[in-house]
């Protein structure tokens, strides 16, 4: 019976073995990864746990890199949500002189001047930020209180959910009035209303006149809009809580009239303050369109370390492919022989195993494929983390199991195509 490597021609004229015949590049490959396919089904329990390496391998790649752009697109979700034409200003925090206390804080007046002197600008609105204990009878809690002005929550896409949000008369005549995130309202008020409530904050007494809207979990929430937060007008809060009417403003939050023009508003902005402080401008202006270029930048990276972590398991499992095979080499060392003894050349033989090599990571990496995406949904599902698998991670995951198989084969193919055909032969 012809053994499954035979590929002979018509018996030639001379005597002797029958020389191999030459055959189509196309033909060729075709055989090989028959023979390939062949070899695996032979061995069934030695190709099993061989994949099962280039199976986690995969997988790991695939749920990992589906972890990062799942997180990275979550992000960029809810940035884009707050609308790009989205601006701010503060003290530049990564100056040296600014850390050590050597600055001008912002000020109304720089409110108001950018107000007047920016037409892109739909709104602005300062923004201080404090803490302090807000109580009621019975009941305290320490909470984030913010001095803003009514523009303040359009601009941060706030809704109101009972009551009203600050007006412009509360800042002009000094009101206490404040508005209550939910969470606020109900960790003091618990069931009953908060409308028309007193509170006491900082011991001064206040009168609610709105409660937020309840916040989505979010990865941006900061101090301006966190589940803990009491909003009162800056005036009242610069008067009658820190004792300095017209003090310092923290951020100068603002809103270009659209996201074509936030941009150039961004950059009127700069050169206002800029004339204004001149050698002493130590401020930023930043927009949504920075962070997003800031977060794709981080989201980038932090893919690129899963993937490289995912990337280990598939070393492995490519480590245990060029082990298996040196192991197939010294199982099939005489029928390399006969091969050659028959015509083969050597690029023969090293085309057949290398060949081997890559289908049998080509079959790991198909199955690892597979079982990475139902691990991202897992994730996603079980740690309440979101989880994208894209086409570029699919192609990345085959394009490297593919190359473990070239790398890790191309050694045990060179090994079986440098045998002696006379020493193969007499291989037992």
């Amino acid at each position: 019976m012809r053994s499954a490597f035979w590929a002979g021609g018509p018996q030639g004229p001379t005597s002797g073995p029958r020389p191999e015949r030459k055959r189509q590049g196309g033909v060729a490959l075709q055989e090989d990864f028959k023979m390939a396919l062949g070899s695996l089904r032979v061995n069934k329990l030695r190709s099993a746990l061989t994949l099962l390496g280039i199976i986690i391998g995969v997988a790991s790649v695939i749920v990992m890199i589906s972890i990062g752009v799942g997180a990275e697109r979550r992000v960029r979700g809810e940035v884009s949500s707050l609308g790009v034409n989205l601006l701010w200003v503060q003290v530049d925090w990564s100056r040296k002189d600014v850390r050590n206390g050597r600055f001008r804080p912002l000020t109304m007046e720089d409110v108001q001047l950018l107000q007047r002197s920016v037409p892109a600008l739909r709104a602005v609105a300062p923004d201080t930020v404090r803490s302090y204990e807000v109580s009621r009878p019975g009941r305290t809690e320490t909470a984030t209180v913010n001095g803003t002005t009514a523009p303040f929550a359009e601009i941060r896409g706030l809704n109101v959910a009972q009551g009203r949000f600050l007006v412009e008369e509360d800042s002009l005549f000094r009101r206490r009035v404040a508005v209550l995130s939910s969470d606020l309202a109900e960790k003091l008020f618990g069931p009953l209303p908060a409308l028309g409530q007193e509170i006491k904050v900082a011991g001064r007494y206040f009168t609610v006149v709105g409660v937020m809207e309840k916040a989505a979990q979010s990865f941006i929430n900061d101090d301006t809009t966190g589940e803990m937060t009491v909003y009162l007008p800056i005036e009242t809060m610069q008067t009658v809580l820190t004792g300095h009417r017209g003090g310092d403003v923290e951020v100068i939050f603002a809103q270009a009239a659209s996201p074509e023009e936030a941009l150039q508003a961004a950059r009127h902005m700069e050169e206002v303050l800029r004339r204004k402080y001149g050698r002493e401008y130590k401020y930023r202006v930043e927009s949504l369109d920075k962070q997003l270029e800031v977060i794709g930048r981080v989201a980038q990276v932090f893919t690129a370390i899963l993937a490289g972590i995912g990337s280990i398991s598939l070393l492995v499992g490519g480590i245990g492919v060029m082990n298996i095979m040196l192991v197939s080499v010294a199982e099939r060392t005489r029928e390399v022989g006969i091969r050659k003894a028959v015509g083969a050349q050597r690029s023969d033989i090293l085309r057949q195993f290398l060949i081997e090599a890559v289908v049998l990571c080509l079959v790991g990496g198909a199955a690892g494929i597979a079982l990475g995406a139902l691990g991202a949904q897992l994730v996603a599902s079980l740690a309440k983390w979101p989880a994208a698998v894209t086409w570029e991670s699919i192609l990345l995951a085959a394009g490297f199991s593919t190359a473990v198989g070239i790398v890790f084969g191309v050694y045990p193919a060179y090994k079986a195509a440098r045998l002696d055909p006379v020493e193969a032969l007499k291989y037992e």
